[in-house]
Formats: C-alpha cells, sequence, structure tokens
C-alpha cells in the first residue's frame, strides 16, 4: 500500500483573492479518473510532486508516449487547485513569447503585457516544459536563474524583475531517443533535482483496462517486438483505453481496425500478426462484459 509523504513545512504566502490563474486549474475529474504510480519507498507520484513543490524542487519525468506523464501533473493540479501553464517545446520558439505578447489598442498601436508564464511566476502556479529536449539550447538558458536556487528572473522584454512566488513550481518531460529531439541541455536538466521515470507498467494498466484484460497481454507482447526491432512505434496506455472504448460501442472489428491504423504501414503487418493471436480471447471478453452490463441493467 502506498504512503503518504509529508512535505516540509514552509512559510506560504497568504491568499487574500481569487488566483489569476484560476482558470487554469484543471477540473477534478483529472484527478478522479487518474490512478497513482508507486515509486520505490511506497511514495506516489502525487505525493513526489508535493514535496518537490514544498521543497521548491523541479521534476523531470522521462518516458515513452503515453505512459502518463501529462495524465500525473493534470491529476496533481486538479487535486491541489494549482494553476496548470504549458509549455509546448518546439525548435523554432521565440524567448519573447513566453512572457510578453502584444495588446493592441484602439488608436493601432499595441502594448506589451504579460503573458501566463509572467503571472505564474509572479502568483504562483505551476510551469510545465512539455517535451523539453525539443527545446533549443539559447532558449531554455533563460530560465536558468529561475530554475534553480537565486529562483529570480529578468523579463527584458516587460522590463521587469521577478522574485519568484513560493509557490512557483517546474515540472518538465522528454521522450527519450525520439527521431527529430535535440540531446539535452544538460545545464538546463542539472536544475532539475527529481528525476522520475515513467515506464509502462503492467500493475497500473490492470487497474486501468479493466474490461478486456487481454489487451495488456497484447501490448506486452507488442513491446517486446519493439525492443526486439521489429517495430518502432511505442504503444500508450492511452490507446489500450481507446480500444476497449471503441469495442464496446463499435464493436471489435472496428476496434482492431483503429487499433492497426495507430502504427505506420510499414509495422502493420506485424500488428495484424500480432492481434491475431489475441482476437478471440478480446471478443470473448468484450461479449462477457457487454452481457454483464446488460444484466446489471
Amino acid at each position: 500500500m502506498a504512503t503518504t509523504t509529508t512535505p516540509a513545512k514552509r512559510k506560504v504566502t497568504p491568499k487574500t483573492a481569487e488566483h489569476p490563474l484560476a482558470a487554469l486549474i484543471p477540473p477534478m475529474h483529472f484527478y478522479d479518473d487518474y490512478v497513482s504510480r508507486v515509486f520505490p519507498g511506497g511514495h506516489t507520484d502525487l505525493d513526489l510532486f508535493l514535496v518537490a513543490r514544498s521543497e521548491q524542487d523541479n521534476v523531470m519525468l522521462a518516458g515513452d508516449t503515453g505512459t502518463g506523464k501529462t495524465s500525473a501533473v493534470l491529476a496533481f493540479c486538479a487535486k491541489n487547485k494549482i494553476p496548470l501553464v504549458t509549455i509546448s517545446c518546439n525548435q523554432g520558439v521565440d524567448p519573447s513569447t513566453f512572457f510578453s505578447r502584444p495588446k493592441f489598442n484602439d488608436d493601432g498601436s499595441f502594448t506589451m503585457v504579460k503573458t501566463d508564464v509572467v503571472t505564474a511566476l509572479e502568483y504562483g502556479g505551476l510551469i510545465y516544459f512539455d517535451e523539453c529536449n525539443a527545446l533549443p539550447p539559447g532558449i531554455s538558458v533563460v530560465f536558468h536563474p529561475g530554475l534553480d536556487k537565486r529562483r529570480q528572473m529578468r523579463i527584458i522584454e516587460l522590463d521587469l524583475t521577478i522574485n519568484l512566488h513560493d509557490d512557483a513550481q517546474f515540472l518538465a518531460n522528454y521522450n527519450p531517443d525520439y527521431e527529430g529531439m535535440r540531446s539535452m541541455n544538460q545545464a538546463f536538466v542539472n536544475r532539475f533535482s527529481m528525476p522520475l521515470l515513467f515506464d509502462y507498467d503492467r500493475a497500473l494498466e490492470e487497474k486501468i483496462v479493466t474490461g478486456i484484460p487481454a489487451l495488456i497481454d497484447l501490448a506486452e507482447k507488442l513491446r517486446e517486438r519493439r525492443k526486439s526491432g521489429d517495430i518502432d512505434t511505442p504503444l500508450g496506455t492511452n490507446v489500450l483505453l481507446e480500444f476497449e472504448g471503441y469495442a464496446w460501442s463499435l464493436g471489435v472489428d472496428f476496434a482492431i481496425y483503429n487499433f492497426i491504423n495507430h502504427f505506420p504501414a510499414h509495422e502493420q503487418a506485424v500488428i495484424t500478426n500480432t492481434i491475431d493471436h489475441y482476437k478471440v480471447v478480446i471478443a470473448e471478453q468484450r461479449d462477457a462484459g457487454v452481457a454483464a452490463e446488460k444484466e446489471g441493467s
């Protein structure tokens, strides 16, 4: 059973009014529907995020697509009522777009105003670097003073120096070894003191994919074939849930067709061959589940 980690106490700025980014707090269903993964020591991912928040440490999540990295962040922010500001990293970003944007006036002139990133730095919030290894080193460096113990940032575009709010927190994720991704900027990485690996977890998937358990065996087999080099495309837990949903609503044949189309054409023969070994039991489990639902209704 997972233990609850109690974060160290620290002074927190009193909240006297609604947070200016309150609209960015994720809805509670992201937490209600989430199944936490457990790390060594019995600590859940959400426990560890909370400890990092208390200690003003930064968290780096590594893992393939579909392993639940972003789902964990959404659940954490929903549970703790934290505004979530996502920075979608790519090679074409301009650092000025992180911090300011033009607001056009009636006379045709414009004024540079703060972005949500700056507001989160000032008032508290979680800033989430999505696929941070796509961020060019020259861009990530602008965040270094805020990510280290200085917790201060100079926003040149606004002629503003910010001492970060106690509740300003940084998380990042990356997918290792993906085509088109850059090597990680080590100076950036070193500022994330809590690196967590999000791998595919059968025990966790068994708690989520409950209607057609054979899908977990299928996923395990396809992930073995990926390790052996037969295919390159990762298989996320979300795709298994999608399969289950379509099998219920549209039937197993369509669910299989849709599943195969997640893979590129040159891999589909391998996928089809593998799934043929599970098709009968998948159909049996789906039919049994539908029958049980009808009896219970």
